[in-house]
């Protein structure tokens, strides 16, 4: 992981399992989500925030840079009200199970530990990058829970069929533009 990122994806504790077996995370169709995915680079280290239960499960890899799935409804997250509302999680992310642990840690015990970690920061979040302070701390106390045994081998998967994030079209208005253009030409020395 020399030089690699750490983040944290938040999910509900059914598309956990869908995540897991599909060797897949996701995030709504929103341009906030979008955003915090875009970040992710294949061989970054993931990890899993469980809202409702409050545990933070892992250990992953980054098995492919974001990408735009552009059938979503087909699924795997079509099961629910909530996975339609969020338009199926179109912006994905192929994983590794580096280490399945059996189970997770509660995210109570990392707030007591004051270590930057605290519901806040997850608010409203889909994907958070974490420093890897925070990723070494979270593997230690993974390291504590034993092993699920019964990890299938990864899924061969064609990454250059895979629609990428870059590639996508961003539509702005014109204050937008007006506003980007202002922010150049006064930084345009910097750019140099």
């Amino acid at each position: 992981y020399q030089g690699q990122m750490a983040y944290l994806f938040s999910v509900n504790e059914t598309n956990r399992h869908i995540c897991i077996q599909k060797r897949l995370f996701g995030v709504p169709a929103t341009d906030r989500a979008r955003s915090q995915i875009m970040n992710v680079r294949k061989g970054d280290k993931l990890f899993l925030y469980v809202y409702g239960t409050s545990f933070i499960y892992g250990l992953y890899e980054a098995a492919s840079d974001p990408f735009v799935e552009k059938n979503p409804e087909q699924g795997p997250w079509s099961l629910s009200p909530i996975d339609e509302k969020h338009g199926y999680y179109p912006y994905r992310i192929y994983i590794n199970i580096t280490k399945n642990y059996q189970s997770g840690i509660p995210f109570k015990k990392f707030e007591t530990l004051d270590i930057g970690l605290s519901n806040q920061l997850l608010q409203r979040k889909s994907a958070v990058y974490i420093s890897d302070f925070q990723a070494k701390i979270i593997e230690e106390l993974l390291a504590d829970l034993p092993l699920d045994d019964k990890i299938v081998q990864p899924i061969k998967i064609v990454y250059s069929s895979l629609e990428s994030l870059f590639t996508k079209d961003v539509s702005i208005n014109d204050s937008q533009e007006k506003a980007l253009q202002l922010l150049v030409q006064s930084n345009f020395s910097k750019l140099e």
